[in-house]
């Protein structure tokens, strides 16, 4: 058993992927019989039960003040540290509370460092950005450093950490499951398409950044115009003022595009599940660190999808997504239009999916991995086959 101590730059009812994970997991590794507590941001929302909404913007000084709090758990403490960069205030450079993590470590608690994404990339443009770039790898090397296990979101952060890391330290491939649960609910399902009118539904769930939708946009209309029964849904946060845009901008296939906005989980499980086929682009390819494939593939939905830098073998060895080479909107909508006008293929897509999700990603897999001694882990340098599925952090 571990006394798990969570700390993470955003809860509920705060909307991110690394708000929504962090209240399953939790709840997941109380259910495994492990104590939590969560150290979250301090905003005005309802209590919870091992929630502490007590660490404002992360600043050092505070937190110095109120560790207290910290020291009336007993030992011996292990930190889980959401690793977002970006998070955790004083625009992504809070060396500060990076130090005061590793003065607890220092003390006698102990780290996890769960990393959802290590640090911004070299040559990202403005001088602003490049000083931001090298404060987020010394708190990198800072963290590491400190870290007794390191877990991260996707393989594809390794050659990111291998400068990093310790001569004889490695890392577990923690992969980011389904944050969406609900029954599938055929009434709701036959209500969204009798609504929406139509007879093919390509769906997208997303959070419409800049540079997603220089992807999606345009595959999405050129599929509209390859295929004159497809109707687009876009769900999720900006998803309805990003719909009308492209309304205004293209209105002949206006009466076909339709823009959702959040939704509450129940209507959004049901939308999902009555799209034929969602399309998921990303511009460093799809990968086990993004929710929305997971909440899609666990509910039996083909996905499109594409390939990148970032992309794990398993996707296209296990044949669970269909895949564009590169993140280029012509080619996505030509797989989204194979794809629709194939009955047969979306129902494989579909099934392998799923199959994939239940034997690597699903919660089950994720708790095992953290509870297990780090003995068990997938060394840093192993490799996968299309006979090897890896399963959060080990090979089957």
């Amino acid at each position: 058993m571990t006394n798990w101590h969570i700390i993470t730059c955003e809860y509920p009812p705060q909307i991110g992927g690394v708000s929504d994970y962090t209240r399953l997991l939790a709840q997941h590794l109380r259910a495994a019989g492990d104590p939590v507590q969560v150290w979250a941001p301090t905003i005005d929302a309802p209590k919870e039960q091992g929630l502490h909404r007590v660490m404002r913007q992360f600043d050092a000084k505070y937190l110095r003040e109120i560790e207290g709090l910290f020291d009336a758990f007993p030992q011996p403490r292990t930190f889980l540290l959401q690793w977002v960069p970006h998070g955790y205030g004083k625009r992504g450079m809070n060396l500060g509370f990076v130090r005061w993590i590793t003065s607890r470590v220092s003390r006698g608690d102990r780290l996890c460092l769960m990393i959802h994404e290590p640090y911004l990339e070299r040559g990202q443009g403005s001088w602003k950005l490049r000083i931001m770039s090298l404060a987020q790898r010394r708190m990198m090397r800072l963290l590491l450093k400190s870290s007794s296990r390191v877990f991260v979101s996707i393989p594809g952060w390794e050659s990111y950490l291998r400068p990093y890391l310790r001569a004889n330290q490695s890392y577990e491939w923690l992969p980011i499951p389904a944050t969406i649960f609900s029954e599938q609910d055929e009434r709701a399902i036959s209500a969204v398409r009798n609504r929406l009118g139509a007879a093919l539904l390509l769906g997208h769930l997303g959070t419409y950044s800049a540079e997603s939708r220089r992807i999606l946009e345009p595959a999405i209309i050129e599929t509209l115009k390859q295929i004159s029964e497809v109707h687009v849904v876009l769900m999720g946060k900006h998803s309805d003022h990003v719909a009308a845009e492209l309304k205004s901008q293209n209105p002949e296939l206006a009466a076909r595009m339709h823009g959702l906005g959040l939704l509450p989980d129940s209507d959004l499980a049901s939308h999902i599940s009555a799209c034929d086929a969602m399309v998921q682009p990303f511009i460093d390819g799809v990968s086990s660190r993004r929710t929305s494939i997971m909440n899609v593939i666990s509910r039996g939905v083909p996905v499109v999808s594409n390939l990148g830098h970032l992309s794990e073998p398993i996707w296209a060895e296990s044949q669970a997504v269909a895949l564009a080479p590169s993140p280029d909107p012509i080619q996505i909508a030509a797989v989204c239009t194979r794809l629709l006008r194939n009955q047969q293929a979306r129902q494989q897509f579909a099934e392998r999916g799923l199959k994939l999700y239940r034997s690597c990603f699903d919660w089950p897999n994720i708790i095992a991995t953290l509870r297990s001694s780090p003995d068990e882990a997938l060394p840093s340098n192993a490799s996968t086959s299309s006979n090897q599925v890896p399963v959060a952090g080990k090979l089957k």
